[in-house]
């Protein structure tokens, strides 16, 4: 928050501009122009030669041929924290960024065409990248063109590849991002998105309980027919579950409603692009169902 400074005389006690400049961050004193953001009331107090000293995008708003005229500028597109490390880089060639702030100050350091800023922010996202966030940088550095940093991206999502699809991220990716994801061909895992299990041709209710490693969906489903005239019902998983290559996993389901449909002679074996899926008898007990029989109807996967 701005505060008015008293001193009149304080030029005296800043030895360097540097120091001149810390002092006149988002201070009133001789401010020109000040910025709002979105959801906020802070103003920040601005110089408007400080800024266009520092990029031509602001000197072309202040001093160009269509310079604003308002003495506030509001931006629409940035949260009141990121605005502030901004302009106190600007002022100070220093600023504060976290893993909630970087991004946003990157598009900041972008849109004012600021390179040393978005050098900064380059370097701390190479050091700070991990599965947790990989996608999310992913998403903005696609649109940003850093070359660099979208090569390191791909790189720990090939390595980390099960704990990136089980992050919080990964429901959130866009359809373009989700798409370049399931191309990537040196991505050996599947994702297990859910299974079609059997049910009657009535419409009945079911209760089922699906488990693979460490997943758990419990819910009610209805019988429904699909494009196949199969009756059964989707079972989908809260997120993907990788399945890696040669890895043996055990996928459970319990039911509970009237009698439905069970496949008998069903395959032991099948394979969609370049992956091939193996079926085997699970351990006893196992409820009569095998490797070609039982209620598991459809594995629905992403490849």
């Amino acid at each position: 928050m701005a505060s008015v400074q008293s001193n009149v005389d304080w030029q005296s006690t800043k030895n360097t501009i540097l120091e001149r400049n810390r002092y006149m961050f988002n201070n009133p004193d001789m401010s020109d122009i000040s910025f709002t953001c979105e959801g906020s009331d802070e103003i920040f107090y601005a110089h408007k030669y400080v800024l266009s000293t520092s990029s031509a995008v602001f000197n072309a708003m202040f001093y160009g041929g269509f310079a604003v005229e308002d003495s506030i500028v509001h931006l629409s597109d940035i949260n009141e924290e990121s605005l502030e490390q901004f302009l106190r880089f600007l002022y100070t060639e220093e600023c504060t960024l976290t893993g909630d702030n970087v991004l946003a100050i990157m598009y900041l350091a972008k849109k004012y065409i600021i390179p040393s800023l978005n050098e900064k922010c380059v370097n701390f996202l190479l050091e700070n990248l991990n599965p947790e966030n990989v996608l999310d940088v992913l998403e903005q550095v696609t649109r940003f063109d850093e070359k660099e940093l979208e090569k390191r991206c791909w790189k720990i999502i090939v390595s980390n590849a099960g704990e990136v699809v089980a992050s919080d991220s990964f429901n959130n990716i866009s359809q373009t991002t989700l798409a370049k994801l399931l191309k990537r061909d040196h991505l050996k895992d599947a994702l297990l998105v859910g299974v079609r299990l059997f049910g009657d041709q009535g419409g009945s209710e079911y209760q089922a309980t699906f488990e693979v490693k460490e997943a758990t969906v419990i819910g009610r489903y209805t019988s429904q027919r699909n494009e196949d005239d199969v009756p059964g019902f989707d079972v989908m998983l809260k997120q993907p579950v990788p399945l890696k290559q040669n890895e043996v996993v055990t996928l459970s389901a319990r039911i509970k409603g009237p009698n439905s449909y069970r496949c008998e002679n069903g395959f032991s074996s099948v394979r969609l692009k370049n992956v091939s899926v193996t079926f085997c008898d699970a351990p006893e007990p196992n409820n009569e169902t095998s490797s070609i029989s039982g209620q598991f109807h459809e594995l629905i996967l992403a490849i």
